[in-house]
């Protein structure tokens, strides 16, 4: 074999971990001394030592001076995960979190994490993406914020996968947007509020339940008080910002006694544009105006003004995918996972 000698050792060991994985090699079966696998691959018994010192290390293998070595019963168990980042113009705070939370809590559970970041603007990284996760042996990955096409490659290699997608049919584990609504509404009526109004990027299905959930309140919530940000794009912050703007001056601008009390905005990345806006009306906050917000990707350092905030439980999303991953990782059937939110204290 003609490889270099900073790579064979990796041949070897997976020359020899596919025939214990196939059964080709049995527990109790031994293994050629160091000096014959040198001569076979030809190489230095240096880099067979490396190669069956990883094998140890996976639990493949053991070695003893007089026993020499043998394969050993296997115990399948998740050691090695790849947590890959997707990010955009900006990076979502919220996912760099969530990988610091998953890499604590996998280490906590006797495995060893690697940190991946990709560009989603990027799609020729995925290749690259592929070989990191070949090079370094993962066994399975959580992927956040993962676009579409890089699930759809990660998918096809049969790694077990988990991600924070709804493009992944079941192995998924999402951050809840569905009960923003039910707290927002609470919120505002905690507050003595009459007319909350509602922006947001999902009006399809926050709209609808922003209504039922203020007509269990008490509350009445015109189609005037729901505004839509359209045309909501994931990596401009700066336009969804102006998009949000126009939105809430057109809500603030209406008569007193029409006017919003209560204010929720969902999510976080249009928070600039909202803090203008109401900047720009010349209302008090919260005595005029009670802002009930969404807290993810991290914008609220862009807001100066008093609010309510409902935020993203990433710690429990963290421990639900790493849950996840290992059930898949055994063969398990799984059923996607929604966060719900939490109303900050």
């Amino acid at each position: 074999m003609n490889k270099r000698p900073t790579t064979i050792w990796r041949t070897i060991a997976e020359h020899y971990r596919t025939r214990i994985l196939s059964g080709e090699l049995k527990p109790g079966d031994k293994l050629p001394t160091a000096r014959a696998m040198a001569k076979t691959f030809r190489t230095s018994v240096f880099s067979v030592q490396n190669a069956m010192a990883f094998l140890v290390r996976e639990g493949f293998i053991s070695r003893g001076h007089a026993s020499g070595t043998t394969v050993l019963e296997r115990v399948e168990r998740l050691t090695r995960v790849g947590v890959v980042v997707w990010t955009g113009a900006w990076i979502p705070e919220t996912y760099w979190k969530a990988a610091t939370l998953l890499a604590e809590k996998l280490e906590a559970a006797g495995c060893r994490p690697v940190t991946l970041q990709e560009r989603r603007d990027e799609t020729a990284g995925i290749g690259h993406l592929l070989e990191s996760i070949r090079a370094l042996d993962i066994q399975g990955v959580v992927a956040l914020d993962a676009p579409d096409d890089a699930l759809d490659a990660l998918s096809r290699t049969r790694i077990p996968l988990v991600a924070s997608s709804p493009a992944l049919k079941n192995r998924r584990v999402e951050l809840g947007s569905s009960d923003f609504c039910e707290l927002a509404v609470r919120a505002a009526r905690d507050a003595g509020r009459r007319r909350p109004a509602l922006v947001t990027n999902f009006p399809e299905a926050h709209f609808r339940e922003f209504r039922a959930c203020a007509a269990k309140a008490g509350l009445r919530v015109p189609a005037a008080n729901l505004a839509a940000i359209r045309g909501f794009n994931e990596n401009g912050l700066a336009e969804n910002a102006r998009r949000a703007f126009d939105a809430v001056r057109r809500l603030l601008a209406r008569p007193a006694g029409k006017r919003p009390d209560a204010l929720a905005v969902f999510p976080d990345d249009v928070l600039p544009g909202v803090v203008q806006a109401v900047y720009a009306s010349g209302l008090r906050v919260p005595e005029d105006l009670l802002l009930v917000l969404y807290r993810n990707r991290g914008v609220e350092k862009f807001v100066s003004l008093p609010a309510v905030w409902i935020d993203a439980d990433v710690d429990a999303m963290a421990s639900a995918m790493v849950d996840m991953l290992g059930r898949v990782f055994l063969g398990e059937t799984v059923r996607p996972v929604k966060i719900p939110c939490t109303l900050a204290p």
